[in-house]
């Protein structure tokens, strides 16, 4: 009997150690700058002189409330990347929001960049508009105001 519930034991254990799921996060890689350098001269889109037409930029002024950082009524279709200057990622948190052209979410995320306060975002031809929010982990925690830069 003392063998058959140290099985049991076991394999649960083994069972449970398997069925934790933990956070993946995509690894960005690098760029080579020949890489670059190539496609730029290979661009019909690009300049006479063989340099890539750069990405929209932007900054705004971001805190607990909703703020939209990125819209395009024909769809964003591409990356965006966001990075908040000096942000403390430990008593903060990045919340963000996609929605379509009629204002339906198409994806949501809470604590998307963790504790970096920078991420890359692919966003699809139906994503229209891209919000977020950064507000306190707890409750003890006062309300702060990040200025986040944004391209696309």
């Amino acid at each position: 009997m003392k063998r058959v519930k140290r099985f049991f034991a076991t394999a649960l254990a083994v069972a449970m150690v398997a069925s934790v799921s933990v956070p993946v996060c995509a690894a960005e890689l690098p760029v080579d700058e020949e890489q670059v350098v190539a496609v730029s001269e290979n661009s019909e889109q690009g300049s006479e002189d063989g340099v890539m037409p750069m990405m929209e930029s932007y900054r705004y002024s971001v805190g607990p409330n909703w703020t939209r950082i990125a819209y395009n009524p024909n769809g964003i279709n591409g990356d965006l990347y966001i990075d908040i200057e000096n942000f403390n990622g430990v008593l903060h948190q990045v919340n963000i929001i996609m929605s379509d052209s009629a204002g339906r979410v198409v994806w949501t995320e809470d604590n998307c960049t963790q504790t970096s306060g920078t991420r890359r975002f692919e966003c699809g031809a139906n994503v229209c508009s891209v919000s977020i929010q950064i507000k306190p982990r707890w409750a003890f925690v006062e309300d702060h105001w990040y200025q986040v830069h944004v391209s696309y």
